[in-house]
């Protein structure tokens, strides 16, 4: 019995896992469109892959500064935008919090 099905079957419980395997529980939805705070920053992005020391972004802008915080969390409404050119990475211990907007956000502003 390999060590997930191990804890699983102590806990009597389902631990979610990424495609990989590797247990990545975490109430985000793969292929679904966040903003995400870090310690210093603001991304947004759709969400590709989860593990357990990582989130994966694609699409992905750092956000700079946002119009009112309220309208930038309902809207995506920002002042400022730089869209990366590929996918990033994002350490699960510098996460602050996370919430869904309604698109990525792609054109430079």
């Amino acid at each position: 019995m390999d060590k997930l099905k191990l804890i699983e079957a102590i806990l009597n419980s389902d631990c979610k896992t990424s495609s990989t395997g590797v247990n990545a529980e975490t109430f985000l939805e793969i292929g679904k469109v966040y903003a995400v705070r870090t310690v210093t920053m603001i991304y947004t992005g759709r969400l590709k892959a989860v593990n357990a020391q990582e989130y994966l972004f694609d699409e992905v802008a750092w956000i700079p500064e946002t119009e009112r915080f309220k309208d930038f969390a309902e809207t995506g409404a920002h002042k400022e935008a730089e869209p990366y050119p590929g996918k990033v990475v994002i350490g699960r211990g510098g996460l602050l919090d996370a919430f869904e907007i309604p698109s990525v956000i792609r054109k430079q502003k």
